[in-house]
């Protein structure tokens, strides 16, 4: 064989093996990464589109808790109010609070009243009322129990699947006896899908699924164009069904790393055959660096998630094209998980923050005392309990939107009052309290004696409605903490501070009583009632603070 034979012949071997070196790069190393990115993308927008189904859920959630501990709702299940029908329970607001359907039942699992939206037919309705007043079950446990204990679910009835949460009817200060429940839904339909796919900007199906055994989440590559990612939410009602969740995407990406390998082939060829002596530095300089740069880039992303990680390649070719599509695609997804972040620290702020007074509620405060590094270092800690006197006067001559006011301005003041270090809450309706470290019984007197003081210097309402009022105040000291193993119980500790505000509105409003655990007071078995505090101060046990001239204070 002639030299120029072998030469030609060793030509085509390397073009050959350098062509087949460039396609085992694509084959093994992009597209794998291109194809892990994509699963990754995919599960984010289905998590989000589960994410968008849960708020809805948490959103119907917190309309029936608003709507359950509402006096009115609390009244108008013995009183049968007209006139609150009208203005609350017309299909109109259920419209407007973009609902289906709102149930309202007493004890007896008895409807009081079930109100829907327009384009649903009473048979519909009806079908969902009877699954909700069944108290029967295969599981022992109905369908009604159930969504109350969970407070919000997804639901099959007759009329479909649907989204449902419900409420115990409450006064507005969650004491006593529930009188009965509220249930709010919303059907899981093309205006939810919708609805869905808007918030998320993913386009979504929802449909109900009989089959068994369907995966939580599942990637499906249906070609080299589309993937398909499914997964199915369990109901609570019936395992036989679930809610299917699918998400059809194109694959852009892939699509663009296939067509910048078959270029890349082609050129490799053409250039293999005009300048064969050069082909192993052209290969390297634009195709198999650039690509195994790409590989790198995308592993590294992977790892850190951190978009800066993609460094556009400076090539005016498929690679370069692909370059800017992987760091186009970086940004989309870190984005998307930003978005991701905020919702979720959004959603962690509202949940702690009453909305009316934009003060910590009771939420927050039992974060932040249920923690073993609250309770790490010993200290005098200050319950204190403060409760607006003849508040709900107030109410009824002038109307709940200038009480609203009222409870903001007391807001706003305790907040000016109290420490960078208190904790100022809104227990319920004008009770508010305020959790002081490092505060023992002489300060607390201070305290309560400043804030009953200023409350009633202070002109509540408008400049051209003001009005005076009062405030009652109770509180508790007790040194407590780092010799404890466990984290104390401090629960029974705002209980007794509870107490002493009942005593001081017993004797007489406007004054404040205090109360501190002396060292033979135990921690545990602290009194729960009036009485139990009579006898402990009988005992010497506590100690007790006032700034009434009324005496004996009354413990009833």
């Amino acid at each position: 064989m002639k030299i120029g034979t072998k030469l030609v012949v060793l030509q085509l071997v390397l073009i050959a093996f350098l062509s087949a070196g460039v396609l085992a790069t694509v084959i093994f190393l992009v597209l794998p990464s291109v194809e892990r990115i994509e699963r990754d993308a995919a599960l984010t927008d289905f998590k989000r589109i589960k994410h968008a189904i849960k708020q809805e859920e948490e959103r119907l959630l917190i309309q029936a808790r608003d709507w359950g501990v509402w006096d009115d709702t609390y009244e108008y299940i013995f009183s049968r109010d007209k006139e609150y029908e009208v203005s609350n329970l017309s299909s109109g607001t259920i419209t407007e609070l973009q609902m289906d359907l709102l149930v309202i039942f007493d004890l007896n699992g008895d409807v009081v009243k079930q109100t829907f939206a327009d384009n649903l037919d009473r048979e519909q309705v009806f079908s969902v009322v009877s699954l909700l007043g069944n108290t029967e079950s295969s599981g022992g446990v109905s369908t009604r129990a159930k969504v109350l204990e969970l407070g919000s679910a997804l639901v099959m009835t007759p009329a479909g699947m649907m989204a449902i949460a419900a409420s115990p009817v409450l006064p507005s200060d969650q004491q006593g006896i529930a009188r009965g429940s509220i249930f709010f839904g919303r059907f899981i339909d093309e205006d939810f899908a919708h609805d869905v796919s808007v918030l998320t900007q993913t386009p979504v199906s929802l449909s109900v699924s009989h089959k068994h055994n369907l995966p939580a989440e599942s990637v499906v590559f249906l070609s080299d164009s589309e993937v398909l990612v499914s997964g199915a939410v369990p109901l609570i009602n019936d395992e036989q069904v679930s809610l299917l969740i699918s998400i059809e995407q194109s694959r852009p990406y892939y699509n663009q790393a296939l067509s910048a390998a078959r270029y890349a082939v082609i050129s490799i060829i053409v250039a293999g055959i005009i300048i064969c002596w050069f082909i192993f530095f052209i290969l390297k300089r634009i195709l198999v660096f650039p690509i195994l740069t790409l590989q790198r880039q995308a592993d590294l992303f992977g790892s850190t998630n951190q978009v800066n990680v993609f460094k556009p390649l400076k090539q005016e070719d498929e690679i370069g094209q692909l370059s800017k599509s992987f760091t186009t695609m970086a940004k989309k997804l870190t984005d998307n998980w930003l978005m991701l972040a905020r919702e979720r620290n959004d959603y962690m702020v509202a949940s702690n923050t009453d909305p009316l007074t934009h003060l910590r509620n009771r939420r927050f405060l039992e974060q932040v005392l249920d923690k073993d590094t609250t309770w790490a270092v010993e200290k005098n800690w200050l319950f204190l309990m403060l409760d607006l006197d003849h508040f709900k006067n107030i109410n009824d001559r002038y109307g709940h939107d200038f009480g609203d006011l009222i409870l903001q301005q007391l807001a706003d003041l305790l907040e000016n009052l109290s420490r960078s270090s208190d904790i100022v809450i809104r227990y319920g309706g004008e009770e508010f309290a305020l959790i002081s470290p490092e505060t023992n019984e002489s300060i607390g007197c201070s305290i309560a004696e400043r804030i009953r003081q200023r409350v009633e210097q202070y002109a509540f309402g408008t400049q051209e409605n003001t009005v005076s009022l009062t405030c009652s105040i109770g509180f508790f000291s007790l040194k407590v903490g780092a010799t404890n193993e466990q984290i104390p119980h401090w629960r029974p500790m705002l209980k007794v501070a509870d107490l002493a505000l009942y005593a001081a509105k017993d004797s007489g409003r406007n004054t404040w009583v205090g109360l501190q655990c002396n060292t033979s007071c135990p921690q545990e078995g602290l009194p729960t009632k009036p009485e139990e505090i009579a006898e402990n101060l009988k005992g010497e046990k506590l100690s007790i603070f006032s700034g009434s001239s009324i005496h004996p204070i009354k413990w009833s």
